[in-house]
């Protein structure tokens, strides 16, 4: 299960699109306790800012998760 909350969440609106531009994510564990490592992993390698550096389309179908 995934939380429903953006990872980039900032205070405002100006600081959430900073932190998309930036990459800067976490995930907060009062809102993504219940989302499993494996999630979390699997988005961590879509996250990546470097398209090159990101999981393939192929890599994302065999992921465990």
């Amino acid at each position: 299960r995934l939380s429903g909350l953006s990872p980039f969440q900032g205070e405002t609106d100006a600081e959430t699109l900073s932190n998309v531009v930036e990459g800067s994510y976490e995930f907060e564990e009062r809102y993504f306790s219940d989302t499993s490592d494996m999630a979390k992993d699997f988005i961590r390698q879509l996250l990546v800012k470097e398209p090159r550096e990101r999981m393939t389309a192929s890599e994302c179908l065999v992921h465990p998760w």
